[in-house]
């Protein structure tokens, strides 16, 4: 447009040669807002392509340490049933002990009455052959004075 103005300049049409010049001078100031605009338009989409590839990169990170995760959780829950079934049993065997001593327990104190009962016993025979031979022993005395 600056051309055809200067042309038309020479040729002597000064109003039709300010007007492109004008017009031409705006399209210049548009075409480099436009260009600058492009510029900054496609720095700001590396970016953003640059941040979404990191942000795609901690995401894959985040899926392994979920994976982890998800590995160490099935085995503690394997573990954990295994000790289940172990307590169980170790349950079911504190129970049948008790009952053991449960019964020992009383035995034991059956014997122990027993044990009482013929101690009191034989005390009392001692007592009582105790008491029959101090009696022979007095008879004894008395016969021989």
């Amino acid at each position: 447009m600056w051309t055809v103005s200067d042309v038309l300049a020479l040729l002597d049409m000064p109003l039709v040669s300010d007007f492109l010049e004008e017009r031409g001078m705006r399209l210049q100031e548009i075409a480099v807002e436009q260009l600058l605009r492009s510029t900054g338009t496609r720095a700001l989409a590396g970016s953003i392509k640059r941040a979404g590839q990191d942000i795609e990169a901690m995401g894959e990170e985040e899926i392994a340490e979920g994976a982890v995760r998800v590995a160490v959780s099935e085995a503690a829950a394997e573990r954990s049933a295994e000790l289940s079934v172990a307590s169980d049993a170790l349950a079911v065997k504190g129970v049948d002990e008790l009952e053991t001593a449960a019964v020992a327990g009383a035995v034991a104190k059956e014997a122990a009455r027993t044990g009482v009962a013929e101690i009191a016993a034989g005390a009392e025979e001692m007592g009582a052959g105790e008491a029959t031979e101090a009696a022979g022993e007095a008879l004894e005395a008395r016969a021989g004075r």
